[in-house]
């Protein structure tokens, strides 16, 4: 049964991702990130207002809190897609500041999911963190996503290594 609901959970992810890309593709920013508010409440199970003001080890307890491993994992990786998502449209809209701030959420819970939890099949919205990393370019990152580039580089290297990844 758990299996179930993770593969339906990943199902709807899938489908409120892209209709979130496809409604910026369409040139419909608001729609865009109107759906990305609907996922986020419905999907997440968050609203927007319980994440206003929130950094990101507290976005990530508020996400993740009580959820099996898996579940935690795609949670934190949708959390990611739509971020990016709301990067490309604020960078479309020429607000560069709040695109870089939604590509940094973007990267940092990419590698939370791909460091922290199960590697197994990942959801197929996860971010590449090579294009988050390059739009994140002349950018100070904190020194906490650095540790997080450092550790995710590690492990790429180690996978390499071993023939594996």
């Amino acid at each position: 049964m758990r299996q179930d609901y993770v593969l339906r959970l990943i199902e709807q992810l899938i489908h409120a991702i892209a209709q979130v890309v496809l409604r910026r593709e369409l040139g419909r920013p608001e729609e865009a990130l109107h759906q990305v508010l609907l996922t986020l409440h419905h999907q997440l199970g968050v609203d927007i207002a319980q994440l206003t003001g929130l950094g990101p080890e507290e976005l990530h307890e508020r996400l993740t809190r009580g959820e099996p491993l898996l579940v935690a994992r795609d949670k934190c990786l949708a959390f990611a897609a739509l971020n990016r998502e709301v990067g490309l449209i604020y960078l479309d809209k020429g607000a560069v500041d709040t695109a870089r701030t939604a590509f940094h959420l973007a990267l940092v819970f990419t590698l939370r999911g791909r460091l922290e939890y199960p590697a197994e099949s990942r959801p197929p919205f996860t971010p590449e963190v090579s294009e988050l990393v390059g739009r994140l370019q002349g950018y100070d990152l904190p020194p906490s996503t650095q540790r997080l580039l450092e550790m995710h580089g590690s492990c790429g290297r180690e996978a390499a290594s071993t023939g594996q990844g």
